[in-house]
């Protein structure tokens, strides 16, 4: 079994906690982007020694058959969700056994964390810090087929029944962590080899500061590996009420036909509770502008 997890937000976290089940066969590097870079988007493409490289050295082939196939063999690289028209279906018809994970993230908190990374990375302006609204609508994935054009081609070329799909929120909330991390497992058809309680090595295990010395039950922990937001405008992004209405007014209409294409193909259980969860998000923000207008936008 292979499982490609193919979204940015988080994957650390899953491909670590992953990591530690006994039954898993970690990757040699987090996000090979194989198909993206190796195969430049065209898996039919790639040479016999690329192939090689990828089963043997990434995914550790030679340890999954001395294992008789028990252990699964996963990578977690972030570009392939969004390039379901290039990828779905040639990765359908030469690995039709493929399991995909992906965690979708509210769009402008998505996207104000690729601006952190690509800030990070020098890769943009640092005006954008101070000023994000432009450098967003620059960036050409708010509003239009953000989640739900890549979705579709993804949903026409694998059964629904080898995707999980997971709202990213649902997934950090230390409330519901727990349960949607026991889903995964089952999903990889690992059971339970990993305790939703089972911090993975390097985090700390520990319920966060705030429950310490309150009494409160361990928390579920999926550990923090690639956390940006508390580095760049951790007391939030700074925007006008205009600006932030104006974006959230862009990314609805795509969550809304992604929320309901994934309760279409039984992928989630409602299309309504989905988008009720990033509706509060964009509320909240909003209920957190001054009468002003000036506002700080908090990322999920």
């Amino acid at each position: 079994m292979q499982a490609v997890a193919g979204s940015e937000d988080s994957s650390i976290s899953r491909m670590t906690y992953l990591a530690e089940h006994p039954s898993v066969a970690p990757p040699a590097s987090k996000e090979p982007e194989f198909f993206t870079k190796g195969c430049h988007k065209h898996p039919d493409r790639c040479t016999p020694a690329q192939q090689g490289h990828y089963l043997r050295e990434t995914l550790h082939l030679d340890a999954v058959v001395a294992s008789n196939l028990s252990v699964a063999a996963f990578e977690a690289s972030t570009h392939y969700a969004a390039l379901g028209p290039e990828l779905a279906r040639p990765l359908a018809a030469q690995l039709p056994w493929l399991r995909l994970v992906a965690s979708l993230r509210e769009p402008i908190s998505r996207q104000l964390s690729m601006l952190a990374h690509n800030l990070h990375k020098r890769r943009a302006a640092p005006s954008c810090r101070r000023r994000p609204y432009p450098c967003l609508l620059q960036s050409g994935y708010l509003g239009g087929r953000n989640y739900s054009y890549p979705l579709s081609h993804w949903l026409a070329a694998f059964p629904a029944e080898q995707l999980f799909v997971i709202q990213y929120e649902e997934l950090v909330a230390l409330e519901t962590q727990g349960a949607v991390l026991q889903r995964l497992q089952a999903f990889l058809g690992l059971g339970t080899g990993l305790s939703p309680q089972q911090g993975p090595s390097g985090s700390s295990g520990r319920p966060p500061r705030e429950a310490q010395g309150q009494g409160m039950a361990p928390a579920p922990v999926l550990g923090l590996y690639n956390h940006k937001k508390d580095f760049y405008n951790p007391d939030g992004w700074p925007m006008t009420r205009q600006e932030y209405t104006s974006l959230v007014e862009r990314v609805r209409p795509d969550a809304l036909r992604a929320s309901q294409l994934l309760e279409k193909h039984g992928l989630v259980g409602s299309a309504a509770a989905w988008m009720a969860s990033w509706e509060q998000v964009w509320q909240d923000n909003l209920d957190g502008c001054h009468a002003e207008g000036d506002c700080l936008i908090r990322l999920t």
